[in-house]
């Protein structure tokens, strides 16, 4: 039977299948886990060889995890640290995720920060806030960062930052305020300030303005936009 454990002051948790984790204090993960829902309020340490694997987990505090994560969904509003691989159907993060692992997922929502030195591959990614990422792969990527918008562009460009990945591998590609290396898409359509190296595309390649574009490859149709 399936087991409640809640750590308010601090404590370990050992290896075991539980219904409900839940950590508002400090905590160590020391054993493999299996768990229906993980709330971590405080502040956990995942050790290695510690593997999370259940249904859904919430991070309004602080995670470090030496091992894997296995979910079904992940929401992140405060920091997640993570050294390991990560597989989720589902990752929403308002708050801070950085990652030194790869991660797959269904989909990942981003309105706060995502840091990655390892793959991102996802069906469907969405930043609306800041990425730095190496390598991201999905079928419809979307770099929208809150407040970005050609209107304010060029009176707070000193003053703004844009996404920085170095390789993006998509279908469709939808972005404003992103510096990347490399872009292979099928579609394509970069506004507000975006600084891309080298492009290659089969479909079509919309940018206004604001955009510097490097080489570009393949038989795609470009559009300037106005």
């Amino acid at each position: 039977m399936k087991t409640d454990t809640k750590i308010s002051g601090s404590g370990k948790i050992g290896q075991g299948e539980y219904n409900l984790i839940k950590i508002s204090g400090s905590g160590a993960i020391e054993g493999p886990v299996t768990f229906e829902t993980f709330k971590v309020s405080g502040s956990c340490k995942v050790c290695p060889n510690a593997a999370l694997e259940g249904n859904e987990m919430h991070i309004s505090g602080s995670i470090h995890s030496q091992s894997e994560i296995k979910v079904n969904t992940l929401h992140v509003s405060g920091s997640l640290h993570s050294e390991n691989d990560m597989k989720v159907r589902s990752l929403k993060a308002s708050g801070s995720c950085h990652l030194q692992g790869k991660i797959y997922a269904d989909e990942i929502y981003v309105s706060g920060s995502l840091k990655s030195s390892e793959e991102v591959n996802a069906d469907i990614v969405e930043i609306r806030g800041m990425a730095t990422l190496n390598d991201l792969f999905g079928e419809q990527i979307t770099f929208i960062p809150e407040n970005c918008n050609s209107f304010n562009f060029f009176r707070f460009a000193k003053h703004r930052k844009l996404s920085n990945v170095k390789n993006i591998e998509c279908t469709t590609l939808e972005a404003g305020c992103l510096q990347c290396d490399t872009i292979s898409a099928k579609n394509i359509l970069l506004t507000d300030g975006c600084v891309v190296n080298h492009i290659q595309c089969d479909g079509t390649l919309s940018y206004d303005s604001t955009c510097q574009i490097g080489t570009v490859e393949g038989n795609c149709a470009q559009k300037l936009l106005s």
